[in-house]
């Protein structure tokens, strides 16, 4: 039997291209691009939130243009929220609704990311309960929508207390 990626859409097959049934198609995030709710349910900062936040107005291309131009002077200005990563993709309020629609284009696997600063917001010690169940609904909601779920336990997230202490080097 030859499995199409289209065969959870009325029957319907694009170009009559069709995949081997063992194979995996699917799509991927990570929790710092995808999550959103940044300040929610117990999450900290994490380095790349950290770095958006002191950085982004001073390197993003349109502010490097705005100075060359002239229109502003060099230095620090206020980034807009779309240069911050607070909203996300929005995953941690809508994950139900992207995995329907995962499963609706036929995709059999997908890789996401876990937020260290979700799961153990202080880097070490206490876990954070909210955080678990989050990530339980997450593969849950895959599972039962026969999609595989590939876990990536690090993608720059590093709770941005431990990165003050020097972060991976720091013994």
């Amino acid at each position: 039997m030859v499995y199409s990626i289209y065969n959870k859409m009325e029957d319907s097959v694009m170009y009559g291209f069709r995949l081997p049934e063992d194979f995996l198609i699917g799509t991927a995030n990570s929790a710092f691009q995808s999550e959103g709710a940044v300040d929610r349910d117990g999450k900290s900062e994490n380095m790349m939130e950290y770095f958006a936040r002191e950085f982004a107005g001073k390197y993003s291309p349109a502010v490097a243009k705005q100075i060359k131009d002239g229109r502003v002077k060099s230095g620090r200005i206020e980034p807009t929220s779309e240069q911050l990563p607070d909203n996300g993709c929005f995953f941690y309020d809508n994950f139900e609704a992207y995995i329907d629609d995962m499963a609706k284009t036929g995709q059999n696997v997908h890789r996401f990311s876990l937020s260290w600063c979700r799961i153990i917001p202080t880097g070490v010690g206490a876990v954070n309960p909210k955080g678990i169940e989050f990530y339980n609904k997450v593969i849950n909601k895959l599972l039962e929508n026969h999609i595989t779920p590939f876990v990536d336990l690090y993608h720059w997230d590093l709770p941005q207390c431990l990165h003050e202490q020097g972060g991976f080097e720091n013994p």
